[in-house]
């Protein structure tokens, strides 16, 4: 169950936010890694790369983990959500006789997007693979449409502040930036 915190409920659980932070932490370990590996040869240099294989291994494994989770709180959010939403049309029933009270729209009877309508994060990191940071906002957009993201990452990419980005977390720190 997502927690709830004065009539503000979290978009994820506390399993899914642990998930969403190893994976944060995984990422960022993956940046300062390269840049270590800039600077090192020989024996510490084969240190860093298995180190850094394996966290690539790892972070794959948690964007799986939380892209079913997410995708499992989803489906149960939208069931939630059209209990709700049939609540609301009962009670509309009984106030006028029927759920589509005069002068009112039907989208006005939904829950308010919220965070439901933004893009993931992780989900937009899935089409930055092979990026070679530090790079600009406009070849994080190029590769995003050349690796086949949807139009609302691709917007969502257009929409970060124009600089070099370091990494993915840095981006991922964008993205939840934004409006």
């Amino acid at each position: 169950m997502a927690k709830t915190t004065g009539r503000l409920e979290s978009p994820v659980n506390n399993e899914t936010y642990n998930l969403m932070s190893t994976l944060t932490s995984k990422l960022e370990a993956l940046e300062v890694y390269e840049r270590y590996l800039q600077d090192v040869a020989g024996e510490s240099r084969a240190v860093f790369e298995e180190i850094a294989a394996d966290d690539r291994r790892h972070a794959e494994m948690l964007m799986e983990a939380v892209r079913q989770a997410l995708t499992a709180g989803s489906r149960q959010r939208g069931e939630r959500s059209a209990t709700r939403a049939g609540q609301r049309e009962e009670s509309g029933r009984s106030r006028s006789g029927r759920g589509d009270e005069p002068g009112r729209r039907q989208e006005d009877v939904r829950e308010p997007a919220g965070r439901e309508g933004r893009v993931n994060p992780i989900q937009v990191q899935k089409y930055l693979k092979g990026v070679d940071y530090p790079v600009r906002k406009s070849e994080l957009v190029d590769t995003a449409r050349r690796e086949g993201a949807d139009q609302r990452i691709v917007s969502t990419l257009e929409r970060l502040p124009e600089r070099d980005y370091e990494g993915p977390s840095g981006v991922t720190r964008e993205i939840g930036n934004l409006d």
